[in-house]
């Protein structure tokens, strides 16, 4: 059957092509290559903790696996932010009171610089 390391491959060339081809812009083609990267790196510090003989290497493996997932993660929600970026809300501020209310919008004089202390 096919390898990880196969179906990655075969994935990236697909991306390529579609970046190539203008389905796809350069910037998310080129985050999908990075979460394909990750994720091999991922499968592979897996199986290398899987296989490791001494739990200190195993230790080693698995730290190295859970970093390139939560890489991945990280450019996953990056290309999620690209593709559906977050509105800003931009608005003065309310002052809503049920009674009376204070509300001191300037800037607070620093004491000091009239030299009081």
């Amino acid at each position: 059957g096919m390898e990880n390391r196969d179906i990655s491959a075969a994935l990236f060339l697909v991306f390529v092509s579609m970046i190539h081809q203008n389905f796809m812009p350069r910037s998310s083609g080129c985050i999908y290559g990075q979460i394909l990267a990750l994720n091999a790196m991922f499968a592979d510090f897996a199986r290398q903790a899987s296989d490791a003989g001494h739990f200190e290497m195993k230790a080693v493996y698995t730290r190295m696996a859970f970093k390139a997932q939560n890489q991945s993660r990280a450019s996953i929600e990056t290309l999620a932010n690209i593709k559906n970026p977050r509105q800003t809300v931009i608005t003065n501020q309310a002052n809503i009171s049920n009674g009376p209310q204070q509300v001191n919008n300037s800037l607070a004089r620093d004491s000091h610089a009239d030299g009081n202390l």
